[in-house]
């Protein structure tokens, strides 16, 4: 992977919304296996939790309706963003995890569809995985010093921010996993007095952290404590957890 200078990051024009491929990259049917399509480099995935190096990664790409038989799409087709802009293309028969008929977009009847497959962590932007991030900024012992790096990274990532009561709760939603209109949540990195990390709540992933005081778990969510919650404290992190979940 690719070496980004931290503060390097704090200047990019647009904010990452998810994984970053490198350079023009293959994505493989399996873990080393057949290309089954390509993109173009710096275009934004969803990873899933890493096995040995290999990410599952997702993305929601646009096509002409002619180019699909169900949700099967032969070689050859053209993938593109929601502006129209070409951004890969498949090169064996895929079938799309999932497909929805858009409206007419300059005479052409579009799909919108959401492919999968396997990419190696080295086609990964180095820094583009928000888990990874934050074990990293977690690792910084220096408090003031971990406080600047979560700043970078909010704006980097483009959490939300919402308070409950002397909490504060940063989110980072999910992109292009489904074509649902309405978001889950990836990642919630809660605060406390707003320089403290108070607990991780996690959707699918794992955070490696230096120490925990608590642990919460009912399978695909986590919530991570770094200080001992009493029994309301345990009842307002999974309000919050509930609170930013897909319906």
């Amino acid at each position: 992977m690719r070496y980004i200078p931290f503060i390097t990051c704090l200047f990019l024009s647009v904010s990452m919304q998810a994984q970053l491929t490198e350079e023009r990259t293959e994505i493989l049917d399996k873990q080393r296996g057949t290309a089954a399509f390509v993109l173009r480099a710096g275009e934004h995935l969803y990873s899933f939790q890493p096995e040995n190096g290999w990410y599952k990664v997702r993305k929601k790409v646009v096509v002409r309706l002619q180019d699909m038989e169900g949700k099967l799409m032969n070689p050859g087709v053209t993938l593109r963003n929601k502006e129209g802009d070409s951004i890969g293309h498949t090169l064996t028969e895929i079938k799309a995890r999932e497909v929805k008929e858009l409206k007419k977009y300059r005479g052409d009847n579009l799909y919108e569809a959401i492919l999968e497959g396997y990419v190696f962590k080295t086609k990964l932007e180095d820094g583009s995985v928000p888990e990874e991030a934050i074990e990293e900024m977690l690792a910084t012992r220096n408090r003031n010093e971990q406080q600047q790096k979560f700043k970078a990274l909010r704006a980097l990532y483009d959490f939300e921010e919402r308070k409950f009561d002397d909490l504060v709760a940063y989110v980072y939603r999910e992109e292009n996993r489904h074509l649902d209109e309405e978001l889950d949540f990836r990642l919630i990195v809660v605060y406390r007095g707003g320089t403290t990390p108070y607990a991780l709540v996690t959707n699918g992933h794992t955070i490696k952290v230096p120490k925990s005081k608590f642990y919460w778990e009912e399978s695909p969510f986590a919530i991570t404590y770094f200080y001992k919650p009493t029994s309301a404290q345990q009842e307002q992190l999974q309000d919050i957890l509930y609170t930013f979940m897909a319906l």
